[in-house]
């Protein structure tokens, strides 16, 4: 299977089990490899802490929702995203620069 310019996102698929059986990388490479082509792209990485009182839903929650909502950032009323770190959230460079 190609995985070249993909995004690994579902980090509990079947896809992601395959990519990390043929590459024979470790979660750890795996995280490491896109956080270094995140932050070459973006110019920014870091993850919104799971309890993030800005956070409008959790991951947990978000899993036991049948309508899967969007996670957004309260403070600054951005969504986040995943990217290829699922199940971890990306901060938004608005709360970064809050630091």
């Amino acid at each position: 299977m190609n995985y070249k310019g993909k995004c690994y996102r579902m980090m509990e698929s079947d896809i992601y089990t395959k990519y990390l059986e043929e590459t024979g990388m470790t979660e750890e490479e795996y995280t490491e490899k896109f956080k270094k082509n995140y932050q070459s792209s973006f110019g920014y990485l870091d993850f919104c802490p799971d309890n993030c009182e800005y956070l409008s839903i959790t991951e947990a929650e978000q899993n036991k929702h049948p309508d899967k909502p969007d996670h957004i950032c309260l403070k600054y009323n951005i969504r986040i995203k995943h990217g290829a770190f699922h199940p971890k959230l990306v901060r938004c460079k608005e709360c970064l620069n809050d630091d």
